[in-house]
Protein backbone atom coordinates (compact mmCIF):
# COMPACT_ATOMS: atom_id res chain seq x y z
CA UNK A 1 0.00 0.00 0.00
CA UNK A 2 1.56 3.40 -1.17
CA UNK A 3 1.71 6.15 1.57
CA UNK A 4 4.08 8.92 -0.13
CA UNK A 5 4.28 7.98 -3.86
CA UNK A 6 8.05 7.90 -3.77
CA UNK A 7 10.42 5.63 -4.61
CA UNK A 8 14.10 5.22 -2.73
CA UNK A 9 17.07 4.59 -5.45
CA UNK A 10 20.52 4.14 -3.47
CA UNK A 11 23.52 3.63 -5.62
CA UNK A 12 27.25 2.70 -4.52
CA UNK A 13 28.74 4.73 -7.37
CA UNK A 14 26.32 6.37 -10.07
CA UNK A 15 29.22 6.35 -12.58
CA UNK A 16 28.91 2.66 -12.78
CA UNK A 17 27.12 1.68 -16.14
CA UNK A 18 24.95 -0.74 -15.18
CA UNK A 19 23.39 1.52 -12.08
CA UNK A 20 23.39 4.75 -14.57
CA UNK A 21 21.03 2.82 -16.69
CA UNK A 22 19.11 1.54 -14.06
CA UNK A 23 18.03 5.03 -12.60
CA UNK A 24 17.28 6.01 -15.89
CA UNK A 25 15.08 2.87 -16.16
CA UNK A 26 13.45 3.76 -12.74
CA UNK A 27 13.03 7.40 -13.61
CA UNK A 28 11.17 6.25 -16.65
CA UNK A 29 8.84 4.37 -14.66
CA UNK A 30 8.22 5.72 -11.73
CA UNK A 31 7.33 9.09 -13.83
CA UNK A 32 4.71 6.92 -16.21
CA UNK A 33 3.29 5.75 -12.41
CA UNK A 34 2.99 9.25 -10.92
CA UNK A 35 5.67 8.28 -8.66
CA UNK A 36 8.81 10.34 -7.36
CA UNK A 37 12.22 9.01 -7.08
CA UNK A 38 14.22 9.85 -4.64
CA UNK A 39 18.05 9.20 -4.99
CA UNK A 40 21.28 8.93 -3.84
CA UNK A 41 24.74 7.76 -3.98
CA UNK A 42 26.76 6.60 -1.35
CA UNK A 43 30.39 7.18 -3.42
CA UNK A 44 31.13 3.39 -2.53
CA UNK A 45 31.03 4.39 2.03
CA UNK A 46 28.95 2.04 4.28
CA UNK A 47 28.28 4.83 6.72
CA UNK A 48 26.89 6.62 3.99
CA UNK A 49 25.05 4.14 2.41
CA UNK A 50 23.26 3.74 5.82
CA UNK A 51 22.20 7.15 6.25
CA UNK A 52 20.54 7.81 3.17
CA UNK A 53 18.80 4.24 3.74
CA UNK A 54 17.69 5.81 7.27
CA UNK A 55 16.93 8.93 5.80
CA UNK A 56 14.89 7.32 2.92
CA UNK A 57 12.84 5.74 5.30
CA UNK A 58 12.13 8.48 7.50
CA UNK A 59 11.03 10.59 4.23
CA UNK A 60 8.59 7.85 3.81
CA UNK A 61 9.59 5.82 1.07
CA UNK A 62 7.31 2.88 -0.06
CA UNK A 63 10.44 1.19 -1.25
CA UNK A 64 13.84 1.00 -1.74
CA UNK A 65 16.02 0.27 -4.73
CA UNK A 66 19.86 -0.39 -3.37
CA UNK A 67 22.98 -0.62 -5.25
CA UNK A 68 24.74 -1.87 -2.40
CA UNK A 69 28.18 -1.01 -1.25
CA UNK A 70 30.83 -4.42 -1.28
CA UNK A 71 31.23 -5.89 2.38
CA UNK A 72 27.86 -6.86 5.00
CA UNK A 73 28.26 -3.26 7.20
CA UNK A 74 24.79 -2.66 6.13
CA UNK A 75 22.64 -6.18 6.07
CA UNK A 76 21.36 -5.68 9.88
CA UNK A 77 20.08 -2.42 9.11
CA UNK A 78 18.73 -3.72 5.51
CA UNK A 79 17.16 -6.61 7.29
CA UNK A 80 15.30 -4.06 9.69
CA UNK A 81 14.09 -1.85 6.82
CA UNK A 82 12.71 -5.20 5.86
CA UNK A 83 11.01 -6.00 8.87
CA UNK A 84 9.10 -3.23 8.96
CA UNK A 85 7.21 -4.22 5.56
CA UNK A 86 9.02 -1.52 3.64
CA UNK A 87 9.94 -3.56 0.29
CA UNK A 88 13.50 -3.54 -0.73
CA UNK A 89 15.28 -4.98 -3.74
CA UNK A 90 18.99 -5.13 -4.18
CA UNK A 91 20.50 -4.68 -7.40
CA UNK A 92 23.99 -5.38 -8.96
CA UNK A 93 25.49 -7.18 -5.52
CA UNK A 94 23.53 -9.32 -3.37
CA UNK A 95 24.09 -9.11 0.70
CA UNK A 96 23.66 -13.06 1.38
CA UNK A 97 22.14 -12.49 4.21
CA UNK A 98 19.09 -9.78 3.32
CA UNK A 99 16.34 -11.70 2.09
CA UNK A 100 15.67 -9.24 -0.32
CA UNK A 101 14.48 -9.54 -4.05
CA UNK A 102 17.42 -9.42 -5.88
CA UNK A 103 17.96 -8.17 -10.11
CA UNK A 104 21.42 -9.15 -11.40
CA UNK A 105 23.60 -10.18 -14.42
CA UNK A 106 24.46 -14.16 -15.71
CA UNK A 107 28.02 -12.78 -16.19
CA UNK A 108 29.37 -16.93 -17.10
CA UNK A 109 26.32 -16.30 -20.15
CA UNK A 110 27.53 -12.76 -20.91
CA UNK A 111 31.28 -14.17 -20.90
CA UNK A 112 30.13 -16.97 -23.41
CA UNK A 113 28.48 -14.59 -25.82
CA UNK A 114 31.73 -12.13 -25.75
CA UNK A 115 33.94 -14.92 -26.37
CA UNK A 116 31.98 -16.36 -29.57
CA UNK A 117 31.67 -12.79 -30.83
CA UNK A 118 35.32 -12.30 -30.81
CA UNK A 119 35.99 -15.53 -32.21
CA UNK A 120 33.47 -14.49 -34.88
CA UNK A 121 36.11 -11.44 -35.22
CA UNK A 122 38.83 -14.16 -35.63
CA UNK A 123 40.40 -13.04 -31.72
CA UNK A 124 42.19 -15.60 -30.29
CA UNK A 125 44.78 -13.92 -27.99
CA UNK A 126 42.62 -12.08 -25.28
CA UNK A 127 43.41 -10.81 -21.39
CA UNK A 128 40.77 -9.80 -19.00
CA UNK A 129 40.57 -6.23 -16.61
CA UNK A 130 38.75 -6.25 -13.87
CA UNK A 131 37.86 -5.31 -10.08
CA UNK A 132 38.34 -8.81 -8.84
CA UNK A 133 37.57 -9.20 -5.15
CA UNK A 134 36.50 -5.64 -4.38
CA UNK A 135 33.09 -5.94 -5.95
CA UNK A 136 30.64 -9.56 -6.25
CA UNK A 137 30.47 -8.66 -10.01
CA UNK A 138 34.36 -8.39 -10.31
CA UNK A 139 34.75 -11.74 -8.14
CA UNK A 140 31.52 -13.35 -10.87
CA UNK A 141 33.57 -12.13 -14.39
CA UNK A 142 37.01 -13.36 -13.00
CA UNK A 143 35.31 -17.12 -12.33
CA UNK A 144 33.83 -17.00 -15.41
CA UNK A 145 36.63 -16.49 -17.59
CA UNK A 146 38.71 -19.35 -16.64
CA UNK A 147 35.66 -21.92 -17.35
CA UNK A 148 34.81 -19.77 -20.75
CA UNK A 149 37.90 -20.13 -21.77
CA UNK A 150 38.40 -23.94 -21.03
CA UNK A 151 35.02 -24.12 -23.02
CA UNK A 152 36.72 -22.57 -25.96
CA UNK A 153 39.10 -24.10 -26.92
CA UNK A 154 40.32 -21.98 -30.10
CA UNK A 155 40.64 -19.01 -27.46
CA UNK A 156 44.02 -18.60 -25.65
CA UNK A 157 43.72 -16.10 -22.00
CA UNK A 158 47.44 -14.65 -21.88
CA UNK A 159 46.60 -12.46 -19.00
CA UNK A 160 44.57 -11.11 -15.96
CA UNK A 161 44.66 -7.88 -13.86
CA UNK A 162 42.50 -7.57 -11.03
CA UNK A 163 42.08 -5.35 -7.91
CA UNK A 164 40.66 -1.49 -9.68
CA UNK A 165 37.92 0.15 -10.60
CA UNK A 166 39.48 3.16 -12.25
CA UNK A 167 40.51 4.71 -15.69
CA UNK A 168 44.02 4.57 -14.11
CA UNK A 169 43.69 0.47 -13.78
CA UNK A 170 42.24 -0.05 -17.11
CA UNK A 171 45.87 2.16 -18.10
CA UNK A 172 48.50 0.85 -16.07
CA UNK A 173 47.36 -2.74 -16.68
CA UNK A 174 46.86 -2.43 -20.40
CA UNK A 175 50.25 -1.11 -20.73
CA UNK A 176 51.66 -3.95 -18.60
CA UNK A 177 50.02 -6.46 -20.43
CA UNK A 178 50.95 -4.94 -23.86
CA UNK A 179 54.73 -5.85 -22.54
CA UNK A 180 54.49 -9.51 -22.21
CA UNK A 181 55.74 -11.39 -25.06
CA UNK A 182 52.47 -12.70 -25.79
CA UNK A 183 50.44 -9.76 -26.41
CA UNK A 184 46.75 -9.73 -26.47
CA UNK A 185 44.62 -9.57 -29.49
CA UNK A 186 41.57 -8.24 -27.51
CA UNK A 187 41.06 -7.44 -23.98
CA UNK A 188 37.63 -7.56 -21.94
CA UNK A 189 36.88 -5.37 -19.27
CA UNK A 190 35.51 -5.18 -16.06
CA UNK A 191 33.64 -1.61 -16.66
CA UNK A 192 32.96 0.84 -18.76
CA UNK A 193 36.19 3.54 -16.76
CA UNK A 194 38.72 0.93 -17.22
CA UNK A 195 37.89 0.49 -21.04
CA UNK A 196 38.45 4.05 -20.29
CA UNK A 197 41.79 3.90 -19.63
CA UNK A 198 42.69 1.14 -21.84
CA UNK A 199 41.49 3.10 -24.75
CA UNK A 200 43.60 5.92 -23.67
CA UNK A 201 46.43 3.76 -23.31
CA UNK A 202 46.08 2.64 -27.13
CA UNK A 203 45.98 6.19 -28.31
CA UNK A 204 49.20 7.19 -26.07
Amino acid sequence: QRKTNMIGFVASNLNNLMASQLLVALEREASANGLLLVVSSSSNSPSVEALQIKRMVAQGVDGIFIFPVRGDANQELLQETLADDLPVVQVGERLDDVSADFVGVDYLAGMHVLIRYLMRKKYKTLAFIGEGAISQIGEAQVKAMPDVARLHTSISLCGVKVGGRSAEFGRQSLRQLLTQEQRPEAVICGNDLIASGCVQTLKE
